[in-house]
């Protein structure tokens, strides 16, 4: 009898231990956050930005641009405007986004930032990227004007 309660304690223990070291949620692990592949920001550009390359993707896959833009000094008596464009390519083929974003050049606080729906600040963008085909942008401007704007993105791969 002894001998049996002891063998039972010991793997009464021996249960209560092991168990201890892992929590109930252990095989929760969550969502994996999106890779940042491509950020930058410009300050008070006023001139048109050409095509440009944001990224080269090594991988096809699914991206999402953010991209956000303010008007950091109003050209008052322009009634001009900027427009930024994005181009990729899919399994389409060549892909383009005209106009995706837009900022009025006379916007003063609260309304000096850049939207694709007018409706919220900024815009997102998702899409397949083909691997080694450049994606590009350009931020162009409708007319003259003597505006001045800030420009931010960041580029994430998604799958």
């Amino acid at each position: 009898m002894y001998k049996t309660l002891c063998v039972a304690v010991l793997l009464l223990a021996t249960i209560v231990f092991t168990s201890g070291s892992k929590p109930a949620d252990a095989s929760a692990t969550g969502l994996p956050s999106p890779v940042v592949v491509a950020k930058g920001k410009l300050f008070n550009q006023t001139t048109s930005i050409t095509t440009t390359t944001l990224f080269t993707p090594a991988s096809t896959g699914l991206y999402r641009l953010t991209v956000y833009a303010t008007v950091s000094s109003a050209d008052q008596s322009s009634f001009q405007g900027w427009n930024y464009v994005l181009n990729w390519a899919d399994d389409a083929g060549a892909e383009s986004s005209n106009n995706i974003l837009a900022v009025n050049a006379n916007a003063t606080p609260p309304n000096a930032w850049g939207s694709s729906t007018f409706l919220s600040p900024g815009c997102v963008s998702t899409f397949e990227a083909i691997a080694n085909s450049p994606v590009t942008y350009s931020f162009e401007q409708t007319g003259p004007s003597s505006t001045a704007i800030s420009l931010y993105w960041v580029v994430e791969r998604l799958e």
